[in-house]
């Protein structure tokens, strides 16, 4: 246990001590929030946070056991986030399972080369995606952050085709 208390006063110790059982309290209650399904956006946002909810668990557990010691309330607040939290992030790391099946590059089968492409509105250097396009030459183009200026600056990728008519 750190010895603070010297040079900090108990008031301030007694708000230190509170301020890191809110912040827990609002960690748990993050961590269980997603799993209600809540439509509402500042509510699904706690869904997104899960590896920085481990953090802050972590480092407010380890602050609170370093100047007061073990606390049962602090721990299990702690084993919560990080059983919440992993629960969601386990998929997604070398130990979860794997969900698709490897391409096999010797396979004749047919193939679709795909592009994908943050462009960012505020952007206006079209020049170096259309040249990627071109080098790339793929099947399906999908680009994320367009608006109607992007539409004109593809709008050289746009063709109409006859058999559409049909």
């Amino acid at each position: 246990m750190l010895y603070i208390k010297a040079y900090i006063g108990d008031e301030i110790l007694f708000l230190i001590k509170y301020l890191l059982f809110i912040l827990m309290a609002i960690g748990v209650a993050g961590a269980i929030i997603p799993i209600f399904n809540f439509q509402i956006w500042w509510l699904r946002a706690w869904t997104y946070t899960r590896i920085q909810l481990l953090y802050l668990a972590a480092i407010l557990y380890a602050v609170y056991h370093a100047i007061f010691g073990f606390n049962e309330l602090m721990f299990l607040g702690l084993i919560v986030i990080v059983g919440f939290c992993l629960k969601d992030i386990f998929a997604f790391t070398v130990f979860g399972r794997k969900l698709t099946k490897d391409a096999d590059p010797n396979s004749s089968a047919p193939r679709i080369k795909l592009l994908a492409a943050n462009v960012l509105m505020e952007n206006d250097e079209a020049r170096g995606l259309l040249t990627s396009i071109k080098d790339k030459d793929p099947d399906l183009i999908l680009m994320v952050e367009t608006d109607e200026k992007w539409r004109g600056f593809m709008s050289c990728l746009l063709y109409t085709s006859d058999a559409a008519d049909e």
